[in-house]
């Protein structure tokens, strides 16, 4: 245990994360428990916090390790939200810590009070305002294990005289929950195989959910004859030079991918809510595999869903049909993608 400031001790708290960088504009106390600690946790000045937020959101995704971002009481504090909602509906982990005024001073209608846990509710899981120094630490590492675990941003509010107060701190090991990877189970994936094998024109659809799965989408593609659709959040997680993938699907996507999604008689969607599906035929047989129960069904009635991690059940699908099925005329005539 060792006394110093809980704004240091905040700083602590990261870098026992493993986390080695903020982004932020300097201001309120909280920035104080940089200076002793730069040598381990360095502190990125951005030109306007709202870059600060979409910067650590996109390192999120880039890297799978949390971003973080720091803003001021009032002003600073509101131009988070884009990198918020960006975060939020991408189900991307980041912590925000913002300050607020003193606690003798919130409610009082002081120069930039504001009621931020109102602003910032309906866009973060884990949301709390600390009401003394000694929490500070401990609500930081709650939040982010929130963050990780419901992959959504976590907010924490500080006061601005509660930071340089003195606290004791105590680092504590960190666990990060590792989720298990749910599977299909074999009716599921022989279901699907059949679906694949009884349709003229099947493609798959896939979304962020395969970033870990990139093999898993060629191999299934190769051994099915699927011509490969992405989201457009998607974009770089299917190899470019793959001779399979059509490009991305929706207001940035690539006209091949538009002809072969249209012109097909089955959809497989990996790892997505693609709300572009839902413009398609009726008549088209719809698969949906997904970690998540409410992203199953949301875009477009399925005749098959299925509540599995997207790399595990393609690797499923893959040993379930250990022979390539012959090319369909709609696969060997799909258009390629050029540029």
């Amino acid at each position: 245990m060792t006394e110093m400031k809980a704004s240091q001790a905040l700083v602590k708290e990261l870098e026992n994360w493993g986390i080695d960088h903020v982004y932020g504009i300097p201001a309120d106390s909280i920035i104080d428990g940089f200076a002793p600690e730069q040598a381990s946790v360095n502190y990125i000045q951005v030109r306007h916090e709202e870059v600060g937020a979409l910067a650590a959101a996109a390192e999120t995704k880039l890297t799978g390790k949390i971003g973080v971002a720091l803003a001021s009481v009032g002003p600073g504090a509101v131009h988070l939200l884009y990198g918020m909602v960006d975060a939020k509906m991408d189900r991307t982990p980041m912590l925000l810590i913002m300050s607020t005024v003193a606690t003798s001073m919130i409610n009082t209608r002081f120069i930039q009070d504001m009621d931020e846990n109102e602003l910032f509710a309906s866009l973060d899981t884990f949301h709390e305002q600390v009401s003394n120094p000694q929490q500070i630490p401990s609500t930081i590492r709650r939040a982010i294990t929130a963050a990780y675990e419901t992959q959504s941003p976590s907010v924490v509010i500080i006061p601005d005289n509660l930071a340089s107060k003195m606290i004791d701190y105590t680092a504590m090991p960190v666990q990060h929950a590792a989720k298990p990877k749910a599977s299909g189970t074999s009716e599921q994936v022989y279901e699907t195989i059949n679906l694949i094998k009884g349709a003229q024109r099947p493609v798959m659809v896939v979304g962020t959910g395969i970033k870990d799965a990139k093999a898993a989408v060629v191999g299934v593609s190769k051994r099915f004859g699927l011509p490969v659709i992405s989201s457009a959040p998607a974009s770089g997680m299917v190899p470019s030079n793959f001779e399979n993938f059509m490009g991305s699907q929706g207001r940035m996507g690539t006209q091949p991918a538009y002809e072969v999604l249209h012109a097909a008689d089955l959809v497989l969607m990996v790892g997505s809510s693609n709300p572009f599906v839902r413009f398609l035929s009726k008549d088209v047989t719809f698969i949906q595999v997904n970690e998540r129960a409410a992203g199953l069904g949301r875009e477009a009635p399925a005749t098959q869903l299925i509540l599995a991690d997207a790399g595990t059940y393609l690797q499923q699908l893959i040993e379930a049909q250990p022979d390539r099925l012959q090319e369909t005329a709609f696969f060997e005539s799909k258009p390629k993608i050029t540029g």
